[in-house]
């Protein structure tokens, strides 16, 4: 936040307040250190880091399939009793149970 109050309103002053230099210096400055904020967090963020705050967390023994089933007109075919879609899907509940 402290940034953002930087980078609008340093500029915004008037030159009898700041000099012109010092604002150039100053903005300058505001962008390198949000410039590095941004790095940084673009390297912290996907590290998923997190700090413990006494919640324990249970790992499940969960495992998650995924299921690709074709819906083309061949799978409506009935050379298979009722057709070969409704069969993939009886074999399929069959094996994840």
């Amino acid at each position: 936040m402290a940034l953002l109050v930087i980078l609008i309103y340093v500029p915004a002053k008037p030159q009898f307040v700041v000099p012109n230099h010092q604002i150039v210096q100053r903005k300058r400055m505001s962008q390198r250190i949000v410039m590095r904020l941004i790095c940084i967090g673009c390297v912290i963020y996907p590290l998923d880091l997190r700090i413990p705050i006494g919640v324990t967390t249970q790992q499940s023994n969960e495992q998650y399939v995924q299921v690709l089933l074709d819906i083309s007109l061949s799978m409506a075919a009935t050379d298979v009793a009722p057709s070969r879609f409704q069969v993939a899907k009886d074999v399929l509940n069959k094996v994840l149970q």
